[in-house]
């Protein structure tokens, strides 16, 4: 657990490389001791994955995200580290332009993240629904993306989250009512 966690904060801070090593290193452990099918180890091959799409290697990232995904899967256990992962999928596609598969891994997250038990403003509910938003309007589904970003907006109002988020949410909104061509709408969001 302490390489795992070492491993996340090298890669919160940016060393990709380093993480990886560390990572590595922690799978190698849990290989030998037969701890191959567990949440932490599909964490720690979700965390190398982060650290491959961080050092631009898209293909092993994938890869990587796939084997975390069939892990959670054969444990078939529904959390957030799941959710998680899914989203992770999701966004990969995302930036590789596949919008279609980044969709269909997106509305798991969003699915599976309901159904754990979190607080409907708990940062990574939040994310995800904004992913979702985002990646639908980006399908043509302008609408869609509108009224959740609003619902998300609204949700923020409510509580305590991080300021960021909430720029980031009503810069998404600006910009879909400036695709829709509504330019009242494209300023108040934009200027909020």
């Amino acid at each position: 657990d302490f390489l795992s966690l070492s491993g996340k904060i090298y890669f919160d801070f940016g060393d990709y490389k380093k993480s990886r090593t560390i990572v590595n290193e922690s799978l190698n452990i849990r290989n030998q001791i037969g701890d191959t099918l567990s949440t932490k180890y599909a964490l720690d091959i979700a965390t190398k994955a982060s650290c491959e799409n961080g050092l631009g290697n898209k293909p092993e990232c994938l890869s990587l995200l796939h084997q975390s995904l069939n892990i959670f899967h054969r444990l078939g256990n529904n959390s957030h580290e799941f959710a998680e992962t899914l989203k992770e999928m999701g966004a990969l596609y995302y930036s590789m332009g596949d919008n279609h598969l980044a969709l269909e891994y997106l509305e798991q997250a969003v699915n599976m993240i309901h159904n754990v038990g979190l607080s409907d403003s708990h940062y990574l509910v939040v994310n995800i629904e904004i992913s979702q938003a985002v990646v639908r309007g980006e399908c043509g589904d302008i609408k869609y993306a509108i009224e959740e970003l609003h619902r998300v907006h609204e949700k923020l109002n409510k509580c305590k989250c991080n300021n960021m988020v909430h720029v980031l949410t009503l810069q998404y909104m600006s910009a879909f009512y400036r695709d829709k061509e509504d330019y009242t709408n494209c300023i108040k969001y934009g200027l909020a």
